[in-house]
């Protein structure tokens, strides 16, 4: 946000700071959304977007210790 702030005012073409601010907005959501999807072409950097098993809570789906739920048979 603070790159993109800097570089319209030192070019000078807008100066409303209103509009400035929607800008700097749109770029600061954009951008993850782009580095997400360059890294889901490219596979580089998938860690920044997945968690890690030792972060899960014991007992939920991708942790290490995931305890397996027995499945319920439906009533007849």
């Amino acid at each position: 946000m603070a790159l993109t702030r800097v570089v319209l005012l030192k070019v000078g073409i807008i100066e409303d700071t209103s509009i400035l601010s929607v800008i700097v907005m749109l770029v600061a959501m954009l951008s993850p959304l782009v580095l997400y999807w360059a890294i889901e072409r490219t596979g580089w950097g998938k860690f920044l977007f997945e968690r890690p098993a030792w972060a899960h809570l014991p007992g939920t789906p991708g942790s290490r210790n995931a305890v397996s739920q027995p499945r319920i048979a439906p009533a007849e």
